[in-house]
Order: C-alpha cells, then sequence, then structure tokens
C-alpha cells in the first residue's frame, strides 16, 4: 500500500499548494494595495472555507477518476486501492486544516487594522457564540478538527460522486452530469421558494441533528464522523463493484 500512498501524495500535493499560493498572493495583494491606496471600505466578513470546499470536492473526484484505473492497471487490488485513498484523504485533510487554519489566523492579523473586516473560521460561522469562548489555542484546535472533519466529508463526497459515474452506464452519463447540477442549483432552490415552510422545517431538524441550534460541539463532531463513515462504506461498496474498463 505503500507504493499506492505514496504515488496518490505526489499526484495531488501540487493540488494545494497552488492553492494556497494563490490565495496567499491575492490576500497578500489585496491587503497591500489598500494599505497603499487609502480608502474607506464598508463592513464585511471574509473566509476562505467556501472556496477550500470546491477545491476538497473537485480533488476527491479527482482520486476516484485519475487513480482507479491508474492503479487498477499497475496490479494493485481494490482493497489496497481504497485505504491508500482513504489515508490519502485523511492525511490531507488534516494538511489542509492545519494550512486553513495558520493562513485565516495570518489574514486575521493582517486585517487588524481594519476594524470593520472580519475573518472567520470554520467554527466561528457555525458556532458564533462557542467561538467566543473557545477563542485562543482552544479555539484554533476545535477549528482544525471541525475543518478536518469536513474536509473529509467533502472528499469522499466527491469520491462518491465520481464512483457512481463511474459506474453508470455510457448512456446514463450525460443525463447524470447534466441532472446532478440542474437539482443542485434549480430544482432545490425552486422547491425552497414553493414550499418554504416544509424547507424550513427541514433545515431546522437537520440543524438540530447536526448539534448546530443547540450549540453542541460534540454532536457536530458526531455528525460529520458518522458521515464520513457512511461515505466510506457507500464508497467501498462502489469500488468493489467497479470494472476495469
Amino acid at each position: 500500500m505503500k507504493k499506492a500512498l505514496k504515488y496518490q501524495l505526489s499526484e495531488l500535493k501540487l493540488v494545494f499548494i497552488c492553492y494556497f499560493a494563490i490565495l496567499l498572493f491575492i490576500f497578500a495583494a489585496g491587503f497591500i494595495g489598500l494599505s497603499i491606496v487609502k480608502i474607506n471600505i464598508g463592513s464585511g466578513s471574509v473566509s476562505i472555507g467556501m472556496s477550500g470546499a470546491f477545491v476538497c470536492l473537485i480533488t476527491g473526484i479527482s482520486i476516484f477518476s485519475e487513480h482507479f484505473l491508474m492503479l487498477m492497471q499497475n496490479g494493485f487490488s481494490r482493497i489496497i486501492y481504497f485505504k491508500s485513498s482513504l489515508c490519502t484523504i485523511g492525511i490531507f485533510s488534516v494538511v489542509f486544516a492545519v494550512a486553513e487554519g495558520l493562513m485565516t489566523k495570518l489574514i486575521q492579523v493582517t486585517a487588524l487594522s481594519y476594524k470593520n473586516i472580519e475573518v472567520n473560521t470554520s467554527i466561528q460561522m457555525i458556532f458564533p457564540s462557542l467561538h467566543e469562548k473557545l477563542d485562543g489555542t482552544a479555539g484554533f484546535l476545535m477549528n482544525m478538527l471541525l475543518t478536518a472533519l469536513m474536509t473529509g466529508c467533502l472528499f469522499l463526497l466527491g469520491y462518491l460522486v465520481a464512483g457512481i459515474f463511474y459506474r453508470l452506464p455510457k448512456h446514463f452519463k450525460t443525463p447524470f452530469a447534466i441532472c446532478l447540477p440542474v437539482t443542485l442549483f434549480v430544482i432545490l432552490p425552486l422547491i425552497c421558494g414553493l414550499f418554504p415552510s416544509a424547507w424550513n422545517t427541514f433545515v431546522d431538524i437537520l440543524l438540530t441533528v447536526m448539534g448546530i441550534n443547540s450549540n453542541n460541539l460534540i454532536l457536530t463532531f458526531l455528525f460529520f464522523i458518522i458521515t464520513f463513515i457512511l461515505l466510506s462504506a457507500v464508497s467501498f461498496s462502489i469500488v468493489r463493484r467497479a470494472e476495469v474498463k
């Protein structure tokens, strides 16, 4: 498994190096520009969580679509490939969480001269009241753990989507690729507008299960751990039945 893991890590490390380098350049250029050009800016908040979510989702897709055939054709078993993929996801989830936490701290320090700019972490966006009690080292560690769990789930979600797409018959691939974004960005918002009370009830139940409504951080951790396990189980069933084409 070491060879498979080494291959996957070497293939993906450039993605995260480039991502954080680009973010660092953008924020550095922005704050340097603001310090040179003295202008008044309105209040607002900054977070790198959404861009990171898309990067993790897309990387999860590439872990399956780019690595499955490559490792299968080089004599690795499905179990070794899947174990290697899980290790890769786990390692990059932790690395991503630490890098995001350190970069957020850097941006927070840089933004101190702009009192009306708030730099948000993952735990600050989900638990704003709890974040005030966990400020400092405890807040940084809790945010890192939460970010690592959410990142791992996003990796696996992208991995699962790629696996489902791979296993679909050829004539179903195009409809699946079309229906997935249409469902997420057209049908779901339409349902929200047509049935607001039902949608609000669903969201309230979901937030309660996740522990967000009750500010229960332990319940939130359990939710993402269980989600990670379920996504891993479904993904393994996909990998086990996937044919090498």
